[in-house]
């Protein structure tokens, strides 16, 4: 009667569904009854099942640690469920995840125990696909990143060899929190934060050895067609190489062959950070302006190889002596302008005079030493660059024409002096 009262219930169940005896007389169990949800999952007929173990429906090779544990629960009147992998008659192979439950008595004795079975199949191949995938994108070479509104969530071996960086240091974290630099790709500069699911991105990093790395990361969004969640995967290609070269490309074209100086364009490049920095700290700058004394002469008397080389000796020896945030370019021929960011003229006036200085100690066999005449000004808040070096300029003239060698303190703009 319970038996009959057991199948009846599983008989309407959706869910595969056998029953077993307690193993009274082989320890083992064997199938009492099955509903018709067991009979086309598993492709036998109940016919073919009744009286068997459920071990009929497993594959050839069985995982003998499953197989023991699931009989130990058996033999003790314990559940247990597990996954396996179970065979049609027809050789196809299938995952299912399945349950035992005893079914006790009044006395507390089991007499059944109630199989489930459930089809898994598709479930284990889109794990083993969602695996595979993750594991292909663990050994690419180029950083994957993949975030969400809960921050990074994924970080593969290329991003961790491409940026320094370890898993604890980022998972969870917003990938703006990352400790990289976004690049403007046309200046290679720094540039503002962009937002993290920017299309397109240049970033600058560091390497594992500390050196600096650059990542061109493309960013695609990703839907759950199900809850809707949206997830972020960052694909970075190492682009060091190419930036390095055009960055070397860019010094090249800035810097002046024969002294290694900025050249007027780099120059003028500088002048603009001077005085983009003063615009924001509400700051000033200075420049100077010099020009080598009777230059020509030396050219005209010893050769070009000679002027070649008192011209590297100027530049030595102005380079060397300014601050590394200052900068010293050949603007043209033998003139030469420093660009002193963040300087009142108060305190670029002497320094002047000490580069003017050391600037006559300085010899070039043959020709001997040289002496140089500077003019120097202060930018004031509105004026425009071309103003400011035009006013050091003016004070370089006035150096010139009194005398050579000395220092000349430019007018304010617009004054009459």
């Amino acid at each position: 009667m319970r038996l009959r009262l057991v199948a009846d219930v599983i008989r309407e169940m959706p869910s595969a569904a056998f029953i077993t005896d307690a193993g009274q007389a082989t320890g083992r169990p064997s199938i009492l009854a099955a509903n018709a949800a067991a009979i086309e999952l598993t492709g036998y007929s109940f016919a073919e099942m009744e009286g068997k173990s459920p071990i009929m429906f497993s594959r050839e090779t069985v995982d003998e640690e499953k197989l023991a544990a699931a009989l130990a629960a058996f033999q003790a009147g314990e559940a247990h469920r597990s996954r396996t992998v179970q065979k049609r008659p027809d050789g196809a192979l299938y995952y299912v995840d399945w349950s035992m439950t005893p079914v006790r008595n009044q006395a507390g004795e089991v007499d059944f125990f109630l199989w489930l079975q459930g089809d898994v199949s598709q479930r284990v191949e889109a794990e083993g696909m969602r695996d595979t995938l993750f594991e292909a994108l663990d050994l690419a070479e180029d950083s994957v990143i993949i975030s969400s509104d809960e921050g990074i969530e994924f970080v593969n071996r290329g991003f961790r060899r491409l940026s320094g960086l370890d898993e604890a240091d980022v998972l969870g974290n917003e990938i703006n929190a990352l400790e990289m630099v976004p690049i403007d790709p046309r200046t290679l500069e720094p540039t503002d934060l962009v937002a993290p699911d920017t299309p397109r991105i240049l970033i600058r990093g560091r390497s594992t050895a500390g050196a600096s790395v650059y990542l061109d990361i493309a960013t695609t969004v990703v839907v759950d067609k199900t809850t809707g969640a949206r997830r972020l995967v960052h694909v970075g290609k190492d682009v060091t190489e190419d930036i390095m070269r055009r960055s070397e490309e860019r010094a090249r074209a800035n810097r002046d062959p024969l002294t290694g100086l900025l050249n007027r364009r780099g120059g003028e490049a500088m002048l603009d950070a001077a005085r983009a920095e003063a615009q924001a700290r509400g700051g000033t700058f200075s420049v100077v302006m010099g020009d080598i004394d009777r230059f020509k002469s030396v050219n005209d008397r010893y050769g070009h190889p000679v002027g070649d080389a008192v011209l590297q000796a100027v530049a030595s020896a102005l380079e060397q002596n300014v601050r590394a945030e200052s900068s010293v370019v050949r603007w043209g021929g033998e003139e030469f302008l420093v660009v002193l960011p963040a300087m009142a003229l108060d305190t670029a006036v002497p320094l002047a005079e000490r580069l003017r200085a050391l600037v006559a100690e300085a010899e070039t066999e043959p020709a001997g030493a040289v002496t140089i005449s500077l003019g120097v000004a202060e930018w004031f808040p509105g004026e425009g660059l071309a103003s400011v070096v035009s006013r050091a300029d003016k004070a370089l003239y006035s150096s010139k024409t009194h005398g050579r060698d000395r220092v000349t303190r430019a007018a304010p703009p617009h004054s009459p002096a």
